[in-house]
């Protein structure tokens, strides 16, 4: 690897890691590149790697390359290196693409061996072919090294290499090779616009806390932009880079799958659809009905005397309770129940059993809905309400003193003391959201 220096005086710097994995032989590739400084009249910085276990060929090469890339960072912090000249070729490069293809990439891995990387990495002889390469060193009489495990074919990339290219270059010909560099680069240039595409929609449509977006909006994509929006949310929300698997489960999700389905990624976050929404949200709070309550202590309301509860819990709200003639609020009562305003409800108020009680809404729960048939399940009136699934339990109910629940903010209220004629006074009662 060659290196330069930040600074108009500096001189570049050859960086050699010694992975020690070849014993005897990888001690002579670094007396190599140090001789070759000498020559060059260049520094030269070596890193070293634990001896490994050869024997466990399982995950050799990923941590060999995550141990050169954090010698290249920490090198390049000690000693003010601005940029990286790493040698990947274009052969490099389509064994790369191949490997992408088999592992099952989508266009972002399909556009091979990135040209510039973090840390001021940067590959320019991405199209210069090996043997192009070879020629001019072998014409020049420069000499050079081989590491022979590159010949290895238990290695992925060696077994691509050394046997699937030379089956494919004998039926298809040399411009085999060409021909997948080249499909490479329109993944390339695909990948930018796709990306550009996703990162603009993010921009406009994934707001809030937890991060929310509309399906409809997100299924009107063409198929590679939402992916592209998924990978971006993953990487960005989730901490991890997904594969086209997950990114494929993902999409079907949110397109087409039920009201509350979710799907988990990793340790990190939760996408869960919220009916027309969906949100990205920590695993803790993407399930309420099957944690523990942890919901404040329940609150007395001892009679309809004019004062105002806070209730801390799920969705937390300010509750106003008032006790008025049926005569000064006959106009409220009328347009309230013209437009269905769930946050306010009217009670007869010498039918209602003090002392009220504001407690959590729990599973399980039931209700008697005003002008209903029956009692039915808190929950299903929230799913026909559309209510998100991590906002249901733990909700603010009002219940009289037998425990029957009388009004759940926002939802419903149920058919006791409902006001009649003859109605004198009315238990009013009025919710707020405290976010």
């Amino acid at each position: 690897m060659l290196c330069e220096k930040a600074g108009s005086a500096s001189r570049p710097v050859l960086l050699h890691m010694n992975h020690r994995l070849r014993g005897a032989a990888s001690d002579e590739d670094q007396r190599f590149v140090e001789s070759l400084g000498k020559t060059l009249d260049l520094p030269v910085v070596v890193g070293f790697a634990d001896i490994p276990d050869v024997r466990a060929l399982t995950g050799i090469e990923a941590r060999a390359r995550s141990e050169r890339y954090a010698f290249i960072r920490k090198t390049c912090a000690e000693k003010g290196i601005r940029r990286v000249f790493v040698a990947h070729t274009a052969d490099d490069q389509v064994e790369t693409i191949l490997m992408r293809f088999f592992e099952g990439a989508g266009i972002s891995g399909l556009k091979g061996i990135p040209r510039s990387g973090e840390g001021g990495i940067e590959r320019p002889l991405l199209n210069v072919w090996r043997t192009e390469i070879l020629e001019t060193l072998g014409s020049s009489g420069h000499p050079y090294r081989i590491d022979e495990s590159n010949a290895d074919t238990r290695f992925e990339r060696n077994w691509i290499r050394h046997l699937l290219l030379p089956m494919l270059t004998d039926r298809y010909g040399e411009t085999v090779k060409k021909r997948i560099h080249a499909l490479g680069e329109r993944f390339r240039e695909l990948d930018t616009f796709v990306t550009g595409a996703a990162t603009r929609w993010i921009r406009r449509n994934v707001k809030g806390a937890p991060p929310s977006m509309n399906r409809k909006s997100f299924a009107r994509l063409p198929a590679m932009v939402r992916i592209a929006v998924l990978q971006h949310l993953v990487h960005e929300l989730g901490g991890k880079s997904a594969n086209e698997r997950l990114l494929v489960r993902l999409d079907r999700s949110l397109v087409s799958g039920k009201p509350s389905a979710s799907v988990s990624i990793g340790k990190r976050v939760v996408f869960r659809n919220r009916y027309d929404m969906a949100s990205i949200l920590p695993p803790d709070d993407s399930d309420f009905s099957s944690r523990p309550l942890l919901e404040p202590d329940s609150i007395r309301i001892p009679d309809g005397s004019p004062s105002r509860y806070r209730f801390s819990g799920n969705g937390g709200i300010s509750v106003e309770v008032n006790t008025r003639p049926i005569s000064e609020v006959l106009e409220q009562l009328t347009r309230q129940t013209g437009n269905g305003d769930r946050n306010v409800a009217f009670f007869d108020s010498s039918k209602v059993a003090f002392p009220l009680v504001l407690s959590p809404l729990i599973a399980g729960d039931a209700v008697n809905p005003f002008g209903g048939a029956g009692s039915r399940k808190v929950k299903e009136i929230m799913i026909d309400l559309k209510t998100p699934r991590e906002t249901r339990w733990g909700r603010a109910t009002l219940r009289d003193a037998a425990g029957r629940i009388l009004w759940i903010p926002g939802i419903v209220r149920s058919d006791l003391a409902p006001v009649r004629k003859g109605t004198r006074q009315l238990l009013c009662l009025t919710s707020r959201s405290l976010c």
